[in-house]
């Protein structure tokens, strides 16, 4: 038995929220490599969820990990347009990274969402409180922690079955995605 997000449909959602956008160019900035590197289950399902629909699409897959700080953030975004010089959209699954992708764009003269649509996968709190409010994919930690609870208990007193559950993925628009800029 487990209580868990999906990650996977997570990153899938990002993607064709853009995708019914008209975005084509879109790029991942993901976890840390270190988190790819130790196989963490929540990273690499996000990638693949966000890939594979890329993948679906027949869009080039462009990704990057990226560690949460100036340097790494524009490191990373580096490395998504050396992969896609078009790219016109961002899925960022790096809730410490998030501030540094806005800061970084804003330096490289780009407007969100204006040149470039991002969208996250973090807690509603750290979207909502950027310039511009980031549109997210909620981690709802607190619905994990109070389902977790309720089926431990219910395992412990003997009133259910061990079950797998998976919470379901849910778009907050807050405006920080748009149709892809003319040309792109």
């Amino acid at each position: 038995m487990h209580v868990d997000f999906d990650f996977a449909a997570a990153g899938a959602m990002c993607v064709r929220h853009l995708l019914d956008l008209g975005h084509r160019h879109i790029g991942l900035l993901g976890q840390p490599a270190d988190t790819f590197a130790r196989q963490a289950g929540y990273a690499l399902r996000a990638r693949e969820g966000v890939l594979g629909v890329l993948r679906e699409h027949e869009l080039r897959e462009v990704w990057a990990p990226a560690q949460p700080n100036p340097a790494g953030v524009a490191e990373a975004i580096e490395e998504l347009f050396g992969q896609d010089p078009d790219l016109s959209a961002l899925v960022v699954y790096n809730e410490q990274a998030l501030p540094f992708v806005l800061e970084r764009l804003k330096q490289l003269g780009m407007r969100v969402p204006g040149d470039m649509s991002v969208l996250a996968i973090c807690p509603d709190d750290q979207a909502e409180h950027l310039v511009p409010p980031v549109s997210d994919v909620a981690l709802p930690s607190r619905e994990l922690g109070r389902l977790a609870f309720e089926r431990l208990a219910g395992l412990i007193g003997g009133e259910e079955q061990p079950v797998s559950t998976l919470l379901a993925p849910q778009l907050k628009r807050r405006g920080s995605t748009g149709p892809p800029r003319r040309g792109r």
